[in-house]
């Protein structure tokens, strides 16, 4: 039964690959995760295993950064004790790579240095990320014509809250609460200048 889901998997990607590069990959969070690769998308309920999934949101939400281990097993079992984290995250790592080989993602979550990150080698780019630099230009520009690209490519950009299936967890609530507070931030300024032109 396995090995026919994950053959479904493998043929919905096959029908959504993309024109990027190998080391390119493209992630979005908004709404839903999303990973884009040459070899296809893998999409949020793809991965179907709730541990594998926080793991990879939190490597993913800060993929320019290694996380100690305590703090990764904190993070798939919510503070409960664990004796040996290594190897239980290494066991997790393990079923994680399962899902991430349709896409032929299997080496994008490595070991290093005793704890486990993102792989160096991808160029990584994030919804997210473009997010949070679409809203500061947007704040600190002043060409007209300037500000109306960063607002709509703000706006375009989020599609919906951060990673749903984590907005239950104790670590992911700032997080999301920063990107809605940036998101009404936007929107109230937008509206502010609208209202000063008689754009109503």
């Amino acid at each position: 039964l396995n090995e026919l889901k994950l053959r479904e998997r493998v043929d919905i990607v096959e029908q959504q690959v993309s024109k990027m590069n190998s080391n390119e990959i493209r992630v979005n969070c908004f709404g839903g995760l999303e990973i884009h690769s040459a070899k296809g998308v893998l999409s949020d309920d793809s991965i179907t295993a709730d541990q594998c999934y926080r793991l990879l949101a939190y490597l993913l939400m800060n993929h320019k950064k290694v996380r100690p281990v305590r703090e990764l097993a904190d993070i798939i079992w919510n503070d409960v004790p664990i004796n040996d984290p290594y190897r239980d995250i290494k066991n997790i790592v393990y079923r994680l790579k399962r899902f991430l080989s349709v896409i032929e993602l299997e080496d994008l979550v490595i070991g290093t240095s005793g704890t486990f990150a993102i792989n160096p080698k991808y160029r990584l780019s994030t919804d997210f990320e473009d997010f949070e630099d679409a809203c500061n230009s947007y704040f600190r520009e002043t060409d007209p014509k300037r500000v109306v690209h960063y607002y709509q490519k703000a706006k375009e950009l989020y599609q919906g809250a951060l990673l749903p299936r984590c907005d239950h967890l104790h670590w992911f609530l700032p997080r999301t609460g920063y990107y809605q507070a940036m998101y009404l931030n936007l929107l109230k300024k937008h509206m502010e200048e609208d209202m000063e032109c008689g754009d109503y």
